[in-house]
């Protein structure tokens, strides 16, 4: 099982019901190995995401659990077709038939922070939940302004603005540190290093081929979404690849560490936040970061590798 930052432990232990959202698609599998240690951990642990998958075109015979229009709880049920994207239903299914959970993944629809908030409520309400966990798999949710976006997407910033004004304990789990070389890592590690001066970090912990947490979440890929490049890297890089070429990411020991943080921490020095946390769509959010995350103020440095 994976070796827990005993400070994080100690912030956990005594929350029986816990809320494990991923920030994007990618994220959710990247999170499987945190929701297999908590479940062994004697918690009641519920998958969530901030959906890519486009509600309007579920698989034939799709019965999800519907709470609202923009939040439904992917299941087992459902008859997939060549070419549907549907990977929080085929990771239902795949949680059922082969690990005997049977369990909805909770899909958020791509909105603005304001509606995602009254999304996120719901689900506390629903499952009594204590404490959520954001899952980030490639640092994003660390760049600050001024520093440049280049990121996959600004979904991280989103999510945080969404929990901003929630009362609940929250914590942050970076993974894929190094897995897309045009993300300044040399800025990033810079903000852990502050985070860690406040008090917010918990410490870091990795992924190894010989844990059975990461048998769990490579069987996952590869049964329910196995075009996954990030988490086909940090599978790799688990069992021991080490790959610096310039026309793939890289891949080091680096890219299946986990990082905790304590998610106030982040909130608190993310200067985006203020700028969506009313935004009621996507695009509304969009037009907010994109123009302060892409307008490079200072150098952009990279780690020496």
């Amino acid at each position: 099982m994976l070796n827990l930052p005993t400070s994080f432990f100690l912030q956990v232990k005594n929350y029986d019901n816990i809320l494990l959202s991923a920030i994007n698609t990618d994220s959710l599998f990247s999170s499987l190995p945190i929701y297999y240690a908590l479940r062994k951990l004697g918690k009641n642990v519920h998958l969530a995401v901030y959906s890519q998958t486009d509600f309007q075109k579920m698989p034939d015979e799709a019965q999800p659990v519907v709470v609202s229009q923009v939040l439904i709880g992917a299941n087992s049920i459902f008859n997939k077709n060549p070419g549907d994207y549907y990977p929080e239903g085929d990771l239902a299914k795949w949680l059922k038939e082969t690990q005997k959970i049977n369990t909805n993944v909770w899909m958020f629809r791509k909105t603005g922070a304001n509606q995602l908030r009254i999304s996120y409520k719901q689900l506390i309400e629903r499952f009594k939940a204590q404490a959520i966990i954001l899952v980030d798999n490639n640092f994003e949710s660390l760049i600050q302004l001024p520093e440049d976006g280049f990121g996959k997407s600004v979904d991280g910033h989103i999510n945080l603005a969404s929990l901003n004004s929630i009362e609940i304990p929250k914590f942050l789990i970076s993974t894929g540190f190094g897995v897309e070389k045009r993300l300044s890592y040399y800025n990033i590690l810079k903000n852990i290093s502050n985070v860690n001066k406040q008090g917010g970090l918990f410490g870091s912990c990795s992924l190894l081929n010989f844990m059975n947490c990461f048998k769990f979440y490579k069987d996952a890929i590869a049964n329910s979404w196995n075009e996954s490049e990030y988490n086909n890297k940090i599978i790799g890089a688990a069992e021991g690849e080490f790959v610096d070429d310039e026309t793939i990411h890289l891949i080091s020991p680096l890219i299946n560490q986990y990082w905790f943080f304590n998610g106030d921490a982040i909130i608190y020095n993310n200067q985006l936040i203020s700028y969506i946390e009313d935004s009621v769509t996507y695009d509304e959010a969009m037009q907010e970061i994109f123009p302060r995350i892409q307008a490079v103020i200072g150098d952009r440095k990279f780690l020496p590798y």
